[in-house]
């Protein structure tokens, strides 16, 4: 307790050092005249018409940022503005943001849609301090203000649980001064996640010259979260990572007088750049690891090598063959699958989009993008065929119809898996053995093993795996290495960042967002530039009930940074070390995001957006492919002048679909698919029973014959032997079996997440 005491009190003693509280203005409905409420707060601040115009017409800061001091304080504050009501705006300022004025309509009516948006986005990204506004209540007769004040305080409290919201008229000048006092003495909410990494709410920015293809690009502001390193990367939203040049300390043009004093009796050297950093040796840039497809390869034996084999070769032919069918089973599992890792490229995504329910989710789809969506596994043989015969009409169909008949048929596989999750049918043209290749039986899912590093993609090749993360995240987050001695770029200080090598075609895009939104740049930890496997624990969004399939394209929104992703789902379970997958993300369920993207550090909050049908195709056609090793968002793409950021205009938004934290890195997270064979008694004696329609020829059967059978009355089981030429089968169970019985035989495969390269984006318009 003590030692809290006198941080807070040498936090209050060095208030006009720290950086400036960043105060976010926000319309929760349409009716609010944010632009006057605002110029209404600088007035109460003590500025006059005049320079309030002029602030607004200085073309060389932000028109959305005014920083300055509170009256009769030294405590600076830094007010943000959203120009237009879009959710993406909002997250941009929420994520800088330690204060939120939330304002309000005075007639006493509910939030709009877009108010109820942004509510949730605060939640999820974590509550700053709260207070509210209510405009327009001088209009209201005085018997109704009361009550009407009383159901917007209520209102807010129930959206922004934990905190004591209190709610104040905004409509006089009497009323904005009231209101500046609160928010003088309003405690500065920072987030754990924000605290890990220096930002910097840019005030102003500029390019320098251009040459070949780049050009430096210099932002001024505050430092704030941490203590700021040189030889860190630094991340422009939308735009990429970036190395820095030098960070000056520059004189604060919001300094109180005792700082402009000091300032004024130094000499002019020393106020010219106060301090100056310089990397002494620059963290690498590159993202991924680069694929060593001969890394498994076997060498020549020497001859030494022969005898050796010679005499293994001896010893296995006097060993007496045994004659279990599971071993044939086994062998030829694996003799299967090594066929299969060396073949075509084409087959094996071919069969991966058939197996699991891809659809559009290829790179071809780019140029066809309202294209028919693949069913799910479960649909091979009739529901391919439906859905084949209900996507042969689509020519006829306008984009609009096509969207809602593709989302009908995905509500409608989203309803199987509910009813009947993980059955699938038995194709009748293909033999089982090869349709499920790849799959295998298990005694038990908790207790059989599955060795991790069994059977990997190339792609896990180009990801960086930690041999002990959570080791990992204490060293690289730890604060007390930021010395002062080390990072002489201390929190609170205004400085100018040298970014080089930014691309040309970035500075219209960075343009636009300082001045729709507000630019906030970041620097990296160690390692957050690289390429993992990251896991996401994730709940869905109470308003979002369209279906969300494993593998679909998402825009993912964590901590300061936004990129593209194909998560698959899986179940949420600490008990076992193998974890179902999901073929979609149900609602009250919370299930783990998987999927490839740069490393993060937890604790952090995570949003995810889907995208909309409008904007599939333009997102599908930016991605680079797989077998490359550049990102068409990188500095180090062969073209830099082709760099094209992704962003959304705002008729076509994402929406906000789930929300969650990040859980960290871990490549070793074993994700197992599951499907369902199900057949039917055809004849029942006590514990004997024939088996039908799980299988449609003899073949098939003894091949599956070693995988345990079990039914949905309970009972286990095995094959005995095939029956006729259609499949039919022997079976011998535990117990009594009874013909309205089904018999089911349960597989199992590993599932990987989509590839990706990490391709950033902006969600701003």
């Amino acid at each position: 307790m003590k030692n809290k005491r006198n941080a807070f009190m040498a936090k209050a003693r060095h208030l006009g050092e720290n950086a400036p509280s960043v105060v976010a203005l926000i319309a929760l409905h349409s009716s609010v005249n944010l632009p006057a409420a605002f110029k209404l707060i600088l007035s109460a601040m003590g500025w006059d018409d005049n320079a309030i115009a002029a602030r607004f017409d200085d073309k060389n800061s932000s028109p959305n940022v005014i920083t300055t001091t509170f009256p009769n304080s030294k405590r600076k504050v830094s007010f943000v503005m959203s120009p237009t009501r879009d959710v993406f705006t909002l997250l941009d300022i929420t994520k800088v943001a330690g204060i939120a004025l939330l304002v309000v309509p005075g007639d006493g009516s509910e939030f709009d849609e877009m108010g109820s948006r942004f509510l949730s986005i605060l939640r999820a990204q974590g509550l700053p301090t709260v207070l509210g506004a209510i405009q327009g209540l001088a209009s209201v007769p005085v018997k109704k203000r009361n009550p009407i004040r009383k159901k917007m305080s209520d209102d807010l409290e129930f959206e922004c649980p934990n905190s004591n919201v209190r709610t104040l008229p905004l409509d006089t000048l009497t009323d904005a001064q009231q209101c500046v006092r609160f928010l003088s003495a309003a405690n500065d909410h920072e987030s754990s996640w924000r605290s890990l990494h220096s930002h910097l709410l840019v005030e102003r920015y500029e390019f320098s010259q251009s040459s070949g293809g780049f050009q430096d690009l210099r932002v001024y502001g505050y430092v704030r979260g941490r203590n700021m390193i040189a030889t860190h990367l630094i991340h422009v939203p939308g735009a990429g990572d970036f190395s820095i040049t030098q960070i000056e300390q520059l004189a604060d043009p919001f300094a109180t007088a005792h700082q402009r004093k000091a300032h004024d009796d130094m000499d002019a050297e020393i106020q010219e750049a106060l301090v100056r950093a310089v990397p002494s040796q620059p963290t690498p840039l590159e993202a991924e690891n680069a694929p060593d497809l001969l890394a498994n390869e076997q060498t020549w034996p020497t001859a030494d090598d022969f005898p050796e084999g010679e005499e293994e070769a001896q010893n296995i032919s006097n060993v007496k063959k045994r004659t279990d069918e599971y071993d044939e089973f086994r062998k030829a599992w694996v003799d299967e699958d090594d066929e299969e890792a060396e073949g075509d490229d084409g087959d094996d995504d071919k069969e991966e989009a058939d197996e699991d329910e891809e659809g559009n989710q290829e790179m071809a789809d780019a140029a066809h993008p309202d294209a028919a969506m693949e069913a799910l596994e479960g649909g091979v043989g009739d529901q391919v065929s439906v859905a084949d015969e209900g996507m042969s009409d689509d020519e006829n169909m306008t984009p609009e119809q096509q969207a809602n008949h593709r989302k009908q048929l995905m509500k409608s596989d989203q309803n199987d898996d509910i009813h009947f999750p993980d059955e699938v049918e038995t194709p009748h043209t293909i033999p089982a053995r090869q349709r499920f290749a790849r799959y295998r039986g298990l005694r038990s899912f908790r207790t059989s093993p599955w060795d991790p590093k069994e059977n990997l993609p190339i792609d896990y090749s180009r990801t960086t795996a930690f041999s002990n993360f959570r080791r990992t995240l204490k060293r690289v987050t730890a604060i007390d290495g930021d010395t002062t001695e080390d990072t002489p770029i201390q929190v609170g200080m205004f400085v100018a960042i040298t970014i080089t090598r930014v691309p040309d075609s970035a500075r219209e895009f960075i343009s636009r967002i300082f001045l729709k939104s507000c630019l906030t740049v970041s620097t990296l930890l160690q390692y957050e530039q690289r390429l993992g496997v990251i896991h996401f624990r994730l709940q869905r969004h109470q308003d979002y009930e369209d279906p969300i399939r494993s593998k679909q394209l998402l825009i993912v929104h964590t901590g300061f940074r936004t990129f593209l992703s194909r998560m698959t789902f899986s179940e949420d379970s600490s008990r076992v070390d193998k974890f179902k997958m999901e073929r979609f993300f149900h609602f009250h369920r919370t299930v783990i995001g998987s999927t490839y993207g740069p490393v993060t550090f937890p604790p952090t909050p995570t949003l995810v957006f889907t995208v909309p049908e409008s904007c599939m195709s333009g997102y599908l056609s930016a991605l680079v492919d797989k077998n490359s090793n550049t990102s068409l968002f990188s500095q180090h793409a062969a073209n830099p002048s082709s760099f094209q950021p992704l962003s959304l205009s705002i008729s076509a938004q994402p929406t906000l679909c789930a929300t969650g934290t990040c859980l960290g890195v871990d490549p070793d997270r074993v994700v197992v698919k599951k499907i369902v064979l199900s057949g039917f008694p055809l004849k029942v004696r006590k514990r004997y029973a024939v088996v039908r329609y799980m299988f449609f020829n003899p073949e098939d059967v003894r091949w599956f014959r070693p995988v345990d059978l079990w039914t949905k009355r309970g009972r286990k089981g095995n094959i005995r032997e095939p029956v006729g030429t259609h499949g039919s089968y022997k079976a011998v169970f535990d117990g009594q079996i009874y013909s309205n019985d089904v018999v089911c035989m349960s597989l199992y495969k590993r599932a990987f997440p989509k590839y990706m390269p990490i391709t950033y984006t902006t969600l701003t318009m």
